[in-house]
């Protein structure tokens, strides 16, 4: 599970459970609250909203975790999720058009964005589109967490896997490139799996001392 800001008026919650779905959900800042009150609606609409399910996954989702390579993360960002399936997920989430008065076929009006791989999530008067982009293989055993980091300025993936390993890979988001740098311990090296969601920011924080 992990909360990211989407815009002034909502945090994005996402989740995920033994159903192999990442479940989307708004949470409600004061500030949307606010006028919510005064628009006497706030009666009717609940603070956490569930929103929609993304399916890609083939078994129970371990560890979702989100990065925005903008200072201001309402521009865009990314969230990578792993599961029991082995595998990593890369999403892209930018905002679409801003619509104030939103017509009957809004839904028409988002279709091309649609698809198996693409989702459009509606925040009041404005859009999303989540969409994958990335599938990433190089674990053998299911991936228990992964988490986002920086080793001297360059975007980092770590990922933490039942096969004894942990994953690095490099991200650059304005080529959409993901590469596995390597992978780290053996079985013959160690006797415990790599478990738990600290272990990736255990290692990112060997790796940042090293590299200064």
């Amino acid at each position: 599970m992990t909360l990211t800001c989407l815009n002034e008026s909502y945090l994005m919650l996402l989740s995920g459970g033994y159903d192999s779905l990442i479940n989307v959900y708004l949470v409600m800042r004061v500030k949307a609250m606010n006028r919510h009150l005064l628009e006497d609606k706030a009666s009717s609409i609940s603070p956490v909203q569930f929103k929609l399910s993304l399916t890609g996954h083939l078994n129970d989702i371990r560890d979702i975790a989100a990065f925005s390579p903008y200072t201001d993360p309402t521009d865009e960002f990314y969230f990578a999720t792993c599961a029991q399936d082995t595998y990593i997920r890369i999403w892209h989430v930018n905002q679409l058009e801003k619509h104030s008065n939103i017509p009957e076929n809004t839904h028409d009006v988002f279709e091309e964005y649609k698809s198996k791989t693409s989702y459009v999530l509606a925040a009041d008067e404005e859009y999303y589109n989540i969409t994958l982009d990335s599938v990433l293989s190089g674990h053998e055993e299911a991936i228990s967490s992964v988490r986002w980091g920086k080793i001297n300025d360059q975007t980092v993936i770590l990922s933490s896997s039942f096969d004894f390993t942990v994953g690095v890979w490099s991200f650059d988001h304005r080529y959409v490139r993901i590469l596995l740098l390597r992978t780290f311990g053996t079985e013959k090296l160690h006797s415990e799996r790599w478990s738990g969601t600290n272990m990736p920011s255990f290692w990112l924080c060997l790796l940042i001392r090293a590299s200064q």
